[in-house]
């Protein structure tokens, strides 16, 4: 015999008014039994076990509406659905799982984090580790800017005993604290990291580069000496160069980033950067020879755009400061780029007359001859 919809419903509504929730629990039963598909029917179920305290009932009711939106496309809707069973049952880590998880489908990144976090205290509070380190991090891929996450979650993984992942952790806090400033903070995350694992390489070169930028180059050397073979350690003498140069002391960083060439010539690039720390000083002369140092090793690494833009650099604060122009010569000579040689020997030539370097003045107008030997002004 066919259900009477309209009967059934007539009579759940009833028991409804008269405060017989158990009875109109049953009635609705009976339409959902007959019509599966009627989702208002099975929303008005869940509120009716809310309303009797009976709360896992409800949690299938309204996860089961969430689960039937979502698999339809529509997500607004599936989260409705899912804050509405986390408001009902706020221990429900898969829902509030799901609920992140729509919210990064939708782009809302603040709220996904925000619900993560949420699981990830749950499961800590029931002493499930292991998921809560797997939610935190998924929760670092929503929000990979933010250091506490990364810090609670060396917290957790130091419970799991997983000691170097905790290390890793602490350091990536300490990373994206350096980037926002907040060295201080940032020291501290390292300071866990190095008490965890002191011989961490990675570990000490950031905390001596973070010392170093709070202003203690000693402290941070030291750090950094401590390590076996630290001499032979490109990565270590890089550090130990940022930090001589960090703090003004050029000469040491000068024999660092002469070591490292002797090393691998890639370190090129030290003296370029030297050259801009001695040019801030106002020291040209000294900020011309560390380009001349390595000009023809950075032609060989293809980089000789990086040679002429230092150059340039220079000339900007000295248009006639004659090493510079001399040595941008050189390079355009080297690269094979004479159609910009006649301008710059003509200015080197008429410096060194009004220095009254006579023979080198010479000099530069016969290379300037021989460039053009159709220009009777350069005979």
């Amino acid at each position: 015999m066919a259900l009477n919809k309209a009967k059934v419903l007539k009579a759940a509504e009833k028991y409804v008014v008269q405060g017989k929730i158990s009875s109109a629990i049953a009635e609705y039963q009976k339409l959902i039994k007959e019509d599966p598909t009627d989702l208002p029917l099975v929303n008005t179920l869940g509120d009716l076990y809310v309303r009797i305290g009976n709360i896992p009932e409800a949690v299938k009711c309204f996860t089961r509406l969430a689960e039937s939106y979502d698999n339809g496309g529509f997500v607004v809707r599936a989260i409705a659905m899912y804050k509405k069973v986390c408001k009902t049952d706020p221990s429900q880590t898969q829902s509030l799982s799901r609920l992140a998880d729509l919210y990064v489908r939708q782009g809302l990144m603040s709220d996904a984090c925000f619900h993560y976090l949420q699981v990830a205290e749950v499961l800590l509070r029931k002493g499930s580790f292991k998921e809560a380190a797997a939610t935190l991090v998924k929760t670092v891929e929503v929000d990979p800017e933010n250091p506490i996450i990364d810090g609670r979650l060396a917290d957790v993984y130091l419970k799991l005993g997983q000691t170097q992942q905790s290390v890793r952790a602490w350091h990536s806090a300490a990373q994206k604290c350096r980037k926002k400033g907040a060295l201080a903070e940032a020291e501290g995350y390292l300071k866990r990291a190095s008490e965890l694992n002191e011989s961490d390489l990675q570990v000490s070169l950031t905390y001596a580069e973070v010392i170093s930028e709070l202003g203690r180059p000693d402290e941070a050397l030291a750090r950094l000496d401590q390590i076996q073979f630290h001499e032979f350690n490109p990565e270590i003498l890089e550090g130990q160069y940022r930090i001589f140069l960090r703090a003004g002391r050029l000469e040491d960083a000068l024999k660092t980033a002469d070591h490292l060439m002797e090393l691998d010539n890639q370190y090129y690039e030290l003296h370029l950067a030297l050259s801009n720390s001695y040019a801030g000083r106002g020291d040209l002369d000294r900020a011309a020879r560390q380009v001349e140092r390595v000009l023809d090793t950075a032609l060989e690494k293809g980089d000789g755009i990086g040679i002429e833009n230092q150059l340039k650099r220079l000339l900007q604060q000295d248009p006639e400061h004659i090493p510079t122009l001399l040595q941008l010569i050189r390079y355009y000579s080297a690269a094979n780029l004479t159609h910009n040689l006649p301008g710059l020997l003509e200015q080197v030539g008429n410096l060194y007359i009004r220095k009254e370097l006579f023979a080198e003045a010479a000099s530069v107008y016969s290379q300037l001859a021989r460039l053009e030997p159709d220009t009777l002004s350069h005979r």
